[in-house]
């Protein structure tokens, strides 16, 4: 049976198929008809079907992005069992024992969730600890400084009130998969139905990618493709009409059933048995529609582009919805758009070329201006009468005006190579990647990374082995067992029952001591518990999370400084991981601004708390922003620093820095410094109110050691450091002493 075939066995439940060749439906002949579409279409699924080489191409499309899916999908099932493993030892959940251990202990070591759960806390406080101000804008030039403000402003306001799942998403979901699997992976997307932004964390069971040596883009840039399963009820399908084409043929079918055996969920099933959840008790499941973004080879199209060329033959990155059940494409289109950097480098060379052309203008004016002259004073000294000095007069002046400077000859830009016709090169087109990816640990070959979860698992199950084993000797140590000669009974009528001074008689016994022997299993061997504490030492040690950071009381006689230095220790370790996911989170901020880039509205308000009052005015504001200010390349700034200091300590740093002028002689007049380290300490306490209070920052002195000149005091005040009186105009009466005289005459 072919290969193609095989992968789509089990999906024709709604009605048989022709079996299709994949390699017959390639566009080797063209049509008879000119097959023209407009490439910039919401949707060609619509255009292509009016057509017979667009008709071929549509199968041709769809049935590639299922074999694709369906290959990738088969080739990481282990990983995603091993994902359900991890989940049922986080969660608790073991597996009932058989057999000759049927009756036998069965315990659980929580060492997975425990050190999970520290790190996933700790690491959500230190980036997320303060929602009001994740992120900054990064400015990209002189003039963006107010702009990337702005932006910072709307983006953090975006995250925290807009787009209402961001926190689960990102600072809870994203975190815990990242810790307990390694991998990653965060879909952003414009949701319709909710008119937002939307950033959906991804496990093994709704995306898979293709293959490559090594994946290292946060962007899936590496890969050839990427495919998300979206599950959707009746009513979200039918919300798609007029987005969507033939969404008739996917609703006159049943939804498959929550255990369809077509995509296995190892670790829905497994989520699912840890609460006690019944999947299948449930009448339908949910409608599988694929959505699927790579290069796909399209058929040529005879309409002309912007340029008035016709379009090329060659493989564009696309976005395509297959319906799973039925194998129908809804949608299909180019998933390009304009590259900000390269729509940014076109409009300075336009610029460029603007200058250049009004310098030869210039030029060009001047000279036609200078030839005018020259000739007006030429006939001005023919008209006047030859015996006066008016003619001589004339012509001195027109070699004067020859004489005169011509503007300066405008420089050529490079990227003109000495054409002076030359155009800038028109900006290219860039896939539009919405896919995040982060690994906790580096895969060296492959795609999937590795999470200190997988490390933790086999070491509980080692201790849960070991602690199940302490249980079964000390239990049998309890409970005492007997060999009893044979015939020997207790006296008719008599039962075993335990009570003070109870007698108990028995028959046909001549020595007790040898007819009734006693088993001594002994004591439980304390070397298990040994063990279990090893491999909790070893949890801690892989994940960096000793019990110090759950809040553990220092040892005897450890000081307060020795606790400090050893989460100091324990923190460092935790910073890279963390920044790791700071990565990740980055790129998805940067999908998000692209997102706005491309459906925010043209204007959009939203209030604020404002506390830089080179924003605008300090207290609740209303500002605005539109699409066209997301529209340029666009860099964040998470702005947590990663450190892993309590509060304390980083008031303590910031008061430090504060008191520093007092040391330091040559900062005692840099107000800019002060400034700069007050704002800092404010920061450190979460009082951005009162940061806007301290004013615009001063000018920072040109080098080190002059100070900042102060403002000059108003009209009849005297200067820092002059005699009363001094910087008024003439007779005016003395100012008031400096406030140190007035202390001293009070005192």
């Amino acid at each position: 049976m072919p290969r193609e075939q095989e992968t789509r066995e089990g999906l024709d439940a709604a009605g048989p198929t022709e079996e299709v060749n994949l390699q017959e439906l390639g566009q080797d002949t063209r049509a008879e008809a000119e097959f023209a579409y407009d490439p910039e279409a919401m949707n060609l699924v619509k255009e292509f079907k009016q057509h017979p080489e667009g008709k071929a191409a549509l199968k041709r499309i769809g049935h590639k992005c299922l074999d694709d899916f369906q290959r990738a999908w088969e080739a990481t099932e282990k990983f995603r069992k091993n994902n359900a493993d991890v989940w049922k030892l986080f969660s608790g959940i073991l597996d009932p024992k058989d057999g000759a251990f049927k009756d036998m202990a069965n315990a659980h070591v929580p060492i997975l969730m425990e050190n999970t759960i520290r790190m996933t806390t700790r690491q959500a406080y230190e980036l997320f600890g303060n929602w009001t101000n994740v992120f900054g804008v990064t400015p990209i030039g002189p003039d963006d400084e107010k702009t990337a403000k702005l932006l910072s402003l709307h983006g953090n306001w975006q995250i925290r009130k807009r787009i209402k799942d961001f926190k689960r998403q990102i600072g809870h979901r994203g975190l815990l998969m990242f810790d307990l699997f390694g991998d990653v992976v965060c879909h952003s997307y414009w949701d319709p139905q909710h008119r937002c932004n939307r950033h959906e964390i991804l496990s093994g069971n709704e995306f898979v990618c293709a293959n490559a040596h090594v994946s290292t883009m946060p962007d899936f840039s590496d890969v050839s493709w990427v495919a998300k399963v979206i599950y959707m009820d009746g009513h979200e399908l039918r919300k798609m009409k007029g987005t969507w084409e033939d969404l008739d043929t996917t609703l006159k079918h049943m939804p498959p059933d929550w255990e369809d055996a077509t995509i296995t969920q190892e670790l829905r099933e497994m989520v699912d048995k840890s609460i006690g959840v019944d999947s299948s008790a449930y009448q339908k499941g949910q409608y599988r529609i694929i959505q699927y973004e790579g290069w796909v080879n399209l058929p040529p199209s005879t309409a002309k582009n912007e340029q008035g060329e016709p379009n090329e033959d060659k493989d564009r990155y696309c976005k395509v919805i297959v319906d799973w059940q039925t194998q129908t494409v809804l949608s299909l289109s180019i998933h390009e758009r304009v590259d900000p950097y390269e729509k940014r480098r076109y409009e300075f060379q336009m610029q460029e070329l603007e200058r250049y052309q009004q310098g030869l203008q210039e030029i060009q004016a001047f000279q036609q201006e200078l030839a005018q002259t020259q000739q007006s004073a030429m006939e001005l000294a023919h008209s006047l009468p030859a015996d006066g000095d008016g003619p001589a007069q004339a012509i001195i002046m027109a070699r004067s005006l020859s004489e005169m400077p011509p503007p300066p000859e405008p420089i050529m830009p490079d990227w003109m190579q000495g054409d002076p016709k030359a155009m800038p090169r028109q900006p290219e087109s860039v896939p539009i990647r919405m896919f995040a990816h982060g690994v906790n640990i580096e895969p060296l070959q492959g795609v999937l990374g590795l999470g200190t979860g997988m490390i933790h698992a086999a070491q509980n199950k080692a201790a849960n082995i070991s602690l199940s084993a302490f249980i079964d000797q000390a239990t049998l140590g309890n409970m005492k067992n007997f060999l009893a000669k044979g015939g020997l009974k207790f006296q008719a009528g008599d039962k075993i029952q335990l009570s003070p001074g109870k007698i108990h008689t028995v028959q046909g016994a001549i020595d007790l001591s040898k007819d009734i022997i006693p088993l001594d299993f002994g004591q439980a061997n304390p070397q298990f518990l040994q063990l279990i504490e090893m491999l909790v030492r070893y949890g801690n040690t892989v994940s960096n999370t000793p019990e110090v950071l759950s809040g553990e009381s220092g040892k005897s006689g450890e000081t307060a400084q020795g606790i400090s230095a050893r989460i100091e220790q324990a923190t460092k370790m935790l910073s890279v991981p963390t920044q790791k996911y700071a990565d990740f989170v980055s790129q998805v901020l940067v999908n998000n601004a692209m997102l706005n880039a491309i459906f925010l509205e043209d204007v959009e308000w939203f209030s604020v708390n404002n506390h830089d009052p080179s924003v605008g005015p300090m207290g609740r504001q209303m500002f605005s922003v539109g699409r066209e200010m997301y529209d340029r390349p666009f860099d964040v700034e998470i702005s947590a620093d990663l450190k892993f200091t309590s509060t304390s300590q980083r008031i303590s740093e910031a008061d430090a820095l504060v008191q520093m002028p007092n040391a330091v002689p040559e900062l005692g007049g840099n107000f800019a410094f002060k400034h700069s380290v007050i704002s800092k300490s404010l920061e450190a306490r979460n009082r951005y109110d009162l940061i806007g209070l301290l004013g615009a920052p001063p000018q920072p002195p040109q080098q080190f050691g002059m100070p900042t000149s102060p403002p000059m005091p108003p009209p009849g005040m005297a200067p820092p450091g002059g005699p009363p009186g001094a910087g008024g105009p003439p007779g005016a009466p003395p100012g008031p002493p400096p406030a140190n005289q007035q202390q001293q005459g009070a005192a």
